[in-house]
């Protein structure tokens, strides 16, 4: 997307980009500080220590979590803060389910988690009528679960469970516009109205309006540090629209 600002602000912040720290998700001092005892073991003689049977499983568990919890399930990259928090608290409650909603008599050791163990939550969450997204979301969470555990395809596809296609296929279109406009509200006069209150606030929802930004994008939009000139963009020259893009 294009945008106009001074020459000048734009030589500013070309300086300002090479001195930007590394992004807070993949900053070193944003990971989990691991343990002492942990220095210079690897996850494989870390986990060791915690015999099956033995080790409380929710103790292992927590093991699992800080040693594992940042990676994606599927790329080279850490995932945000949000995720991690919404996996380590779905993991937590799904152990203690298995006792107090599946039925099982003890919680099992993550590593000697089985099929019956998914297949009885599984059944839990039918019975309780969760949506398709969410439970896509669980078993996305799992699937991590085993892979920390070197368990690759250990979690099989929701029909494998007995989830027919209505109950885990999402469903992306929306049933109606949900948009301001649809709804009648005159979008230009509430972002007015907003800025009399805080500009700032109006600033970022003027962005969302105009650039189509979603709101966390806008809110963390810094003009001085994101709009640069084309050159900067990596993009080819037949792709040029504008000199100077955000």
């Amino acid at each position: 997307m294009s945008d106009a600002i001074p020459s000048n602000t734009v030589r500013r912040s070309s300086c300002r980009r090479l001195q930007d720290p590394a992004s807070p998700g993949r900053s070193s001092q944003q990971q989990p500080v691991r343990p002492q005892g942990w220095s210079g073991k690897t996850p494989q003689e870390i986990l060791a220590r915690y015999q099956p049977g033995k080790a409380p499983p929710l103790k292992v568990l927590e093991v699992l979590i800080k040693l594992f919890n940042t990676q994606h399930t599927a790329l080279e990259k850490t995932v945000s803060h949000k995720t991690r928090q919404e996996r380590a608290q779905f993991l937590r409650r799904f152990f203690r389910d298995l006792k107090q909603k599946a039925g099982f008599k003890t919680v099992p050791d993550p590593r000697n988690l089985g099929q019956k163990h998914i297949h009885a939550m599984v059944q839990v969450w039918q019975q309780e009528h969760l949506a398709p997204a969410t439970i896509q979301t669980y078993l996305s969470f799992l699937r991590g679960l085993a892979m920390w555990m070197g368990k690759h395809g250990f979690v099989r596809k929701p029909g494998h469970y007995g989830l027919s296609l209505e109950e885990y296929q999402r469903h992306e279109s929306a049933q109606r516009d949900k948009s301001w406009t649809a709804q009648g509200i005159g979008v230009e006069a509430v972002i007015a109205e907003v800025c009399r209150f805080d500009r700032r606030v109006g600033a970022s929802l003027q962005l969302m309006s105009t650039m189509g930004l979603r709101r966390k994008e806008s809110v963390q939009f810094r003009p001085f540090l994101h709009v640069m000139p084309f050159s900067e963009t990596g993009l080819p020259a037949h792709q040029q629209q504008a000199d100077r893009y955000a």
